[in-house]
């Protein structure tokens, strides 16, 4: 009789390992991203197991897994992406790049620092709003948009470059001009084409004779101008604009 219930567990273990065999399959497939390019390094594992891989140099991968269990692809940088098995064989999954919500960054005298951390008083003006407003020379994109800041041609002479008075006119006959500094360059504003300006940071207070010292009592004027982006496509762009000036006749 013990031989017989031997037999019978010995039959029951055999018939579920062939039942739990049957159900897990071997799972392969590839991972790009959406350019199509393969994926190196992307964990791909099993929701509540330790099980898991990591795919190739070409971005292929294995692993086994049962119909009712779920796979997690996960990548820095990526969005994290699952899969219920099911009846599938061949999973490939196209992973998407994450989109971050980065706070604006302010370029100061020794990099850029995130705007909610800094304490001077600093105006930026960014490259959007200064194709929006049509100018036709860098210095009159600060037009109206920093607080506290004149800009005026001398003379009302018709062509000439504007003078910008930051600090106010702290001496009466010595210079009152800012620093300007065009990607670290000090240069005059009037050969930059506000069209190639990606953004402009007016340094106001005291601060800044810490970092550019006596030379930025008059405030300083930061530029910062177009660079060239090697996951992007050329782009070609091209405006025209005709303005006329006149004096008044007395």
């Amino acid at each position: 009789m013990k031989r017989i219930i031997h037999y019978l567990l010995f039959a029951g273990a055999l018939l579920f390992s062939v039942s739990v065999s049957a159900q897990t399959q071997e799972i392969t497939g590839k991972v790009p991203d959406v350019s199509g390019k393969p994926l190196q390094g992307v964990t791909v594992f099993l929701q509540g197991t330790s099980t898991y891989t990591v795919s190739n140099n070409d971005g292929t991968y294995s692993i086994s897994a049962n119909p009712s269990q779920i796979i997690t692809f996960t990548a820095i940088g990526f969005v994290t992406t699952e899969v219920v098995v099911a009846s599938q064989k061949v999973i490939n999954i196209t992973l998407e790049e994450e989109v971050f919500n980065v706070d604006e960054l302010l370029v100061i005298g020794y990099g850029s620092q995130s705007k909610r951390t800094v304490t001077s008083s600093i105006a930026k003006v960014s490259g959007d709003e200064i194709r929006n407003s049509t100018v036709t020379s860098a210095t009159d994109a600060l037009k109206g948009k920093v607080a506290g800041a004149r800009i005026f041609s001398p003379n009302n002479t018709p062509g000439a470059e504007p003078t910008i008075l930051i600090r106010g006119g702290s001496s009466i006959s010595g210079n009152n001009d800012p620093l300007i500094l065009v990607d670290g360059i000090e240069r005059d504003l009037s050969g930059i084409n506000p069209n190639d300006i990606e953004s402009m940071e007016v340094l106001k207070d005291a601060a800044s004779s810490a970092i550019y010292g006596s030379r930025a009592s008059n405030g300083v004027v930061l530029v910062t101008t177009k660079k060239g982006n090697n996951n992007s496509a050329p782009r070609i762009t091209f405006e025209a604009n005709m303005a006329v000036e006149s004096t008044e006749r007395n």
